[in-house]
């Protein structure tokens, strides 16, 4: 008896299939009321979540602020204190004069946070204190009160401040949790990442992030959150919030200088990553140097960051943003350019469907805070990302960090299991090219009370000061940071699909590959979404085809000359095919440099990278991005 092949001579009859769109919408349905259940013995289905996600359109971005009450709160003993109303409305200028706001939904009304969503988080004794300040105009009290707390200052109006700034921040993010909203930004003040349940420190009041992510996990909103924390000073309150919790991952960079850096805790080192069900959900990557710049933020976010949230896999990532490690603030040294925020945006934009909320924190150099700020914001509205300086080598210092990080957490992230761990035996000399040992180091003093009320904060010179406003100055003057979003462009010519296997070649290489792409973005709406370039019928590119490809075989491939092999079958319109491809991307590579649209997708075949300078193979007859390359490099002079 014959054993059966896979490949039956048998004429299937054609039954009437829902469309795929019918299946998505189908799936997503069944997704979002939990009719799908995956048994334990089956393999679950690989395509679930594209289905949700290719069903779903953009929404647009949304701001929540406001300056009516958030400006009111000042310190009303210390003029030049660094959390000033300034802050708030320079950040608004700027995104305002960059015609931002004009881009995203700028939210009406904040509404009224809840004195029980305070309590999420913080004890009913702290949130009485505050509002009873609220009565209070003697500044001697105000002062005598705010020196029981590290970093702090009050006045009339603080409470009112407070609230509103938690008001916009609870709108903000459930309306992203709701999907009335892409992403967004609540631009707020005073922050929040440092108020504990039961203090208030460093210039926070109630915890804004924290609030948010256990209102939105209460109200069964999300189930997993992400909180990363970019603010140059740990985030201490956020970090006691979810300290025994898997529910919310956090995840902070921070100054440290083993402890000598404030708020000087131990519990701000990499070894403190979390108690009881929450042990491997709170990271801290510590920085013990100044002077750190993009290049070393980009090492942890590739080594443990990206690797560690793609894990974890949240519904909301919650940025607290502040901008004190940027270049020119006194309070961080650090070196970080605000292009970097765009980017550390757009890469977290690939998690939770992009439901990314950003939270204003600190950040106290007006010129970086304001230019952080709205390249955040243009991160969140996808536009193109600035180019930077060119890195360098990672500071030694950070590597140490991010090899502890992953020796605190090798036994709790599968995405840390490929690094390699040797025993150490006493007395051995460390290869430090290829060994490290994991040391914890602390020489950290906390402050008790009473606390300093006036001159704690650092300051920075006129000469550095005019420094950094010089570099955010020719930042600003480079039109390149400012690219804004033109769109996604595609191309596609019908004459590729001509070029068709006979029927004893059974190549998987065929015109189907490309007519279900283009069934499938059809069906789910993705073409109505995309700006179609037009290629013109006299286009004709072999020039830019010989400049890659040995001329003899070009020639051989339009005259029809070629020898077929196992991996390369012609017909008639293979010539014409491959030419048609070639037309097609650098017609767009056309489009992309004219700044046209920001970017493109040539829905061509066949395709092209094996092709070789004088051979065709493996399907590819003309190697279309080689070809690409050599044209943008000698018409658009591209360096790189």
């Amino acid at each position: 008896m014959p054993r059966e092949t896979a490949r039956s001579t048998k004429r299937i009859p054609r039954t009437n299939k829902p469309s795929l769109k019918a299946v998505m919408a189908l799936r997503k349905k069944q997704i979002e009321e939990g009719a799908l259940s995956v048994s334990s013995h089956s393999a679950p289905d690989p395509y679930e979540l594209c289905y949700k996600y290719m069903n779903d359109s953009r929404k647009p971005t949304a701001v929540g602020t406001e300056i009516q009450y958030m400006a009111d709160h000042k310190n009303v003993w210390d003029d030049a204190h660094p959390e000033n109303p300034e802050r708030l409305q320079e950040v608004i200028n700027r995104i305002a004069t960059l015609s931002l706001l004009t881009r995203c939904e700028v939210l009406p009304d904040s509404g009224e946070s809840l004195e029980e969503d305070v309590c999420l988080v913080h004890s009913p004794s702290l949130l009485e204190i505050l509002k009873n300040i609220e009565n209070e105009n003697n500044v001697e009290l105000l002062e005598a009160e705010a020196a029981k707390y590290d970093g702090i200052y009050f006045c009339g109006n603080t409470f009112k401040a407070a609230m509103k700034a938690l008001a916009w921040t609870l709108k903000v993010t459930i309306q992203v949790c709701l999907g009335t909203y892409h992403n967004g930004f609540a631009i707020v003040r005073p922050p929040g990442h440092h108020a504990k349940y039961n203090a208030f420190e460093g210039y926070c009041y109630f915890n804004n992030v924290a609030i948010a992510a256990e209102k939105c996990l209460k109200e069964n909103l999300c189930k997993k959150i992400l909180i990363v924390d970019f603010d140059v000073h740990h985030g201490n309150g956020t970090q006691e919030a979810f300290y025994k919790r898997d529910d919310v991952l956090y995840f902070s960079i921070h100054r440290y200088e083993n402890g000598m850096f404030w708020p000087n805790l131990r519990e701000g080192n990499f070894d403190f990553i979390g108690e009881e069900a929450g042990r491997g959900f709170n990271v801290n990557v510590p920085l013990d140097n100044i002077g750190m710049k993009d290049t070393e933020y980009f090492a942890i976010i590739f080594n443990i960051l990206l690797p560690m949230a793609y894990e974890f896999c949240p519904d909301l990532v919650l940025i607290s943003a502040g901008y004190d490690a940027a270049v020119g603030c006194p309070e961080g040294q650090m070196l970080v350019t605000p292009g970097f925020y765009c980017h550390v945006v757009q890469l977290l934009a690939g998690l939770a469907n992009g439901h990314v909320v950003m939270v204003l924190e600190g950040g106290y150099f007006i010129p970086s805070l304001t230019e952080g700020a709205a390249m955040s914001l243009k991160g969140l509205l996808n536009d193109p990302c600035p180019l930077l300086v060119e890195t360098s080598t990672v500071h030694r210092s950070v590597v140490e960090a991010i090899n502890n990080c992953k020796g605190a957490l090798y036994n709790h992230w599968n995405c840390f299991s490929v690094v390699q761990r040797f025993e150490y035996m006493h007395g051995h000399k460390l290869n430090h090219y290829c060994e490290h040992l994991v040391s914890v180091k602390y020489y950290g003093d906390v402050d008790k009370p009473p606390y300093l009320t006036r001159d704690y904060y650092p300051i920075i010179s006129k000469l550095a000061e005019e420094d950094f406003t010089s570099f955010i100055m020719r930042f600003r003057c480079n039109e390149g940071n400012y690219k804004s979003f033109k769109g996604t462009g595609y191309a596609y010519e019908p004459s590729t699909l001509l070029h068709v296997p006979d029927k004893k070649s059974h190549s998987y290489e065929n015109p189907g590959r490309l007519t279900k792409i283009l069934e499938l973005m059809r069906e789910a709406n993705v073409i109505e979404s995309l700006i179609e370039v037009k290629v013109p019928e006299d286009r004709n590119d072999l020039k830019y085809c010989v400049k890659v490809h040995d001329a003899t075989y070009v020639d051989n491939l339009i005259n029809g000359c070629l020898t077929p092999f196992h991996d390369l079958y012609i017909n008639d319109f293979t010539a014409q095919a491959a030419m048609t491809a070639v037309n097609v991307l650098l017609t767009l590579v056309d489009s992309v440099q004219k700044e046209e649209v920001t970017n493109a997708v040539a829905l061509i075949r066949p395709p092209g990278h094996h092709a070789s300078i004088a051979n065709g193979q493996g399907f590819c007859f003309l190697n279309n991005v080689a070809i690409a390359a050599k044209y943008a490099r000698e018409k658009y002079n591209v360096t790189k």
